[in-house]
C-alpha cells in the first residue's frame, strides 16, 4: 500500500511539473506574441534546439528575427548563424554578415567572433584580414578564448591588409596553445616543422602536433602519423602512423584519406602486428575521446549560436 501511494503521488507530482511547463510555455508564447523582445528570442531558441517544442528552424528564424528587429544582439547573432548555415533560411553569407554585424556593433562577443571568422573567410563579404583582426581581438577582449588562435593564424599567413608577421603570430598562438586550443598547437606544429619564425624543429613540431592531434585536430592527426612514418622527429613506429592516419581520414581529411589505402596495401611495409597495435592505440584512444568535440578549423570554425 504504501508503494502504491508513493507511486501516486509521483504520478501527481510529475503531472503538475507538466501542466507548470506547459503554463510557462503559453506564457512565453503569449510574452513574445505581445512584442517583448527577450521572449521572441527565448522561444526562437526553443524551436531552434527543440525544447518543449518540435524543432523547427524556420520558426526559429522567424521569432529571431521579430527579436533582432529590436535589436536583441543575441538574436541578431543566431540569425546571422542561420543565414550562414542555411538552417531554416536559404543560406545566405551575405545576410549573415549584415545580421553579425549588427551584433557585433553593439558588442556582443560571439557576433564579434562570427564576423571575424566571415571576414577572414571572404565569406559575404570581401576578404578583410585587417577588420577580422579587429573584430577578433575585440572578442578575446570580451572573454572569447575561442578567438586567440585565429589571430595567431592570420600573422602567420598575412593577408588583406595584414603584413606576415611570425613574431605576433607565435606570440598568439602560445596564448591560444595555452588554453589548449587545437588550431593553434597545429599550428605551432606547423611552424616548427617549417622553421618559420622559429629555428626547424623537428622534435618540437611533433610534440605540438601530438598535442593538437590528441584534440582531435584531423590536420595534426595527420602530420604526426607522417612524422612516425619517416622517423621524423620522433622514433619511426607504424602502428602510430597507423592511428592518427585512421582518425585523421575518418574526420575527412584529404591527405589521410588519399595515404591510408596505400599503408594498408600490400606495397606498405605496414606489419600485421603493426596493425594489430595501431587497432589497439585506435581502441583506447577512442575510449579516452568518446565524447571528445571535433576540432574547429584553422580559419576560425563555423559561426556559432549562443
Amino acid at each position: 500500500m504504501k508503494q502504491k501511494a508513493f507511486l501516486s503521488l509521483s504520478c501527481c507530482a510529475a503531472v503538475s511539473i507538466l501542466s507548470h511547463a506547459r503554463a510557462q510555455d503559453s506564457d512565453l508564447q503569449k510574452a513574445a506574441a505581445a512584442g517583448d523582445a527577450q521572449s521572441q528570442f527565448k522561444l526562437a531558441m526553443d524551436y531552434d534546439n527543440g525544447i518543449g517544442v518540435k524543432q523547427d528552424q524556420s520558426k526559429a528564424a522567424e521569432w529571431y528575427l521579430k527579436a533582432a528587429q529590436q535589436g536583441n544582439s543575441r538574436a541578431q547573432n543566431n540569425l546571422g548563424s542561420l543565414y550562414n548555415l542555411g538552417e531554416g533560411v536559404k543560406h545566405d553569407d551575405a545576410e549573415a554578415v549584415q545580421w553579425f554585424r549588427k551584433a557585433a556593433a553593439q558588442g556582443d562577443p560571439i557576433g564579434e567572433k562570427n564576423l571575424a571568422v566571415m571576414l577572414a573567410n571572404g565569406l559575404g563579404a570581401p576578404r578583410d584580414c585587417k577588420e577580422a583582426l579587429d573584430w577578433f581581438q575585440k572578442a578575446v577582449a570580451l572573454g572569447q578564448t575561442d578567438a586567440i588562435a585565429p589571430i595567431g593564424i592570420i600573422y602567420s599567413n598575412g593577408g588583406p591588409g595584414v603584413t606576415r608577421d611570425y613574431a605576433q603570430a607565435i606570440k598568439w598562438l602560445l596564448k591560444a596553445a595555452a588554453v589548449d586550443s587545437a588550431p593553434a598547437q597545429c599550428r605551432l606544429g606547423l611552424m616548427y616543422e617549417r622553421g618559420w619564425g622559429v629555428k626547424p624543429d623537428r622534435r618540437q613540431a611533433a610534440d605540438w602536433y601530438h598535442k593538437a592531434a590528441e584534440n582531435g585536430d584531423p590536420m595534426a592527426q595527420y602530420k604526426l602519423g607522417m612524422l612516425y612514418a619517416a622517423g621524423s622527429g620522433v622514433e619511426r613506429d607504424l602502428a602510430q602512423t597507423y592511428l592518427w592516419l585512421t582518425l585523421s581520414a575518418g574526420q575527412g581529411n584529404i591527405a589521410a584519406e588519399r595515404d591510408l589505402p596505400f599503408l594498408n596495401s600490400s606495397n606498405s611495409s605496414l606489419t600485421g602486428s603493426d596493425r594489430d597495435e595501431g587497432e589497439k592505440l585506435l581502441a583506447d584512444y577512442r575510449s579516452r575521446h568518446a565524447s571528445a568535440a571535433p576540432s574547429p578549423s584553422p580559419a576560425g570554425g563555423e559561426t556559432v549560436k549562443k
